[in-house]
């Protein structure tokens, strides 16, 4: 049932029939109940009070909650609420002035009256209150809930992977060790120089990518040589920035999910450097109080697909989404053959 109600949650075409399909089955039972015994007068103030749940309902679920609650402006959602029962009451007055020419109301309602008497709940004001908090909560707590057991799940195959990876990881360093003293036997420092970098990548993402935090320090020190090995296929033509920003005592204070900004860097490189042409590489890495600040910028080719090319960058997203709720802002745009990223990330000490 759980599931059924999260897909139902997550596909908002279904999700909108059901409504549509819940909205004809209120207003056909509403009329139903009536019967003929009543005079359309009478109808006609019940159809006004029982209206009042749905535009209730549907108000506040899908304006008042997201736009107010969610960004926690408790004073202003108590502000709207209140002007939203009042319109609503206002309405209910004139439609009886009006429609049902009825001009001796038996109540000119006070304002205290307008937001606790009986109108309001017996028009179903409170009740759309009521249900929208309850069909909002159960909506978030059932997709939180999805979104922690997918990320249990993908946790679960990350350290099988990664298990996978430490079958025999001294072999894989031996044979680099190996290929080290090849090069430096056949006089080529460059290459040599490169099989370190590599080793110290390789070693970090199998001793210390499976943490679920590490100091700032070490996966600063891991972009520094990844920028080092990337930087070394550039041409002298191409122009690559990279600078960090960040106190002394700030890199061993603060920690960070491993390799979290690797695929900003790494996306910038791959689609950045062209050997046909003149090619920009820039990142900016900064610290501002508890917030990391990642700047990214580079040339892209005319004919790159740019959300093809961001399948790293889409992942990522999801991962800022799980890891860092509400603490982080990632945004990235492509204008005039420059594609930009922005990264900033609220981080733990």
């Amino acid at each position: 049932m759980r599931h059924l109600l999260s897909n139902l949650f997550k596909n908002h075409s279904t999700e909108t029939i059901v409504h549509i399909v819940l909205l004809v089955l209120f207003l056909w039972f509403m009329e139903a109940g009536m019967g003929t015994s009543i005079d359309e007068k009478t109808k006609n103030t019940i159809r006004m009070n029982f209206l009042a749940f749905p535009i209730t309902f549907y108000f506040n679920a899908f304006v008042l909650i997201p736009t107010f609650l969610k960004e926690k402006k408790w004073l202003g959602y108590v502000g709207a609420m209140i002007v939203t029962i009042a319109v609503i009451e206002v309405l209910r007055s004139l439609f009886h002035l009006f429609v049902l020419n009825d001009s001796h109301d038996p109540e000119v309602l006070t304002f205290v009256q307008i937001l606790f008497g009986k109108y309001a709940v017996s028009g179903g004001i409170f009740l759309g209150f009521l249900f929208s908090f309850a069909y909002k909560f159960t909506k978030d707590w059932l997709i939180n809930l999805t979104f922690i057991e997918r990320l249990k799940s993908e946790r679960a195959e990350m350290k099988l992977a990664f298990l996978k990876t430490q079958v025999n990881p001294h072999f894989l360093f031996n044979t680099l060790n190996n290929i080290y003293a090849l090069a430096l036997k056949e006089d080529s420092p460059q290459t040599a120089e490169a099989i370190t970098k590599l080793g110290t990548l390789m070693r970090y993402n199998l001793e210390d990518a499976g943490e679920e935090k590490v100091l700032l320090s070490k996966e600063i020190d891991f972009i520094k040589k990844y920028v080092e090995l990337q930087t070394m296929r550039a041409t002298e033509t191409d122009e690559i920035e990279f600078s960090v920003h960040i106190p002394e005592a700030a890199l061993t204070s603060y920690f960070i999910t491993p390799l979290l900004m690797v695929p900003i860097i790494e996306n910038a490189f791959k689609y950045g450097i062209n050997p046909s042409r003149k090619s920009l590489v820039s990142v900016n890495i900064e610290l501002n109080g508890d917030k990391l600040l990642l700047n990214s910028k580079n040339t892209i080719a005319k004919e790159t697909n740019v959300s093809s090319s961001g399948i790293g960058l889409t992942n990522l997203e999801e991962r800022l989404s799980l890891i860092y709720p509400n603490k982080h802002l990632f945004e990235a745009k492509s204008m005039n053959g420059i594609f930009s990223t922005t990264l900033q990330l609220e981080l733990d000490s």
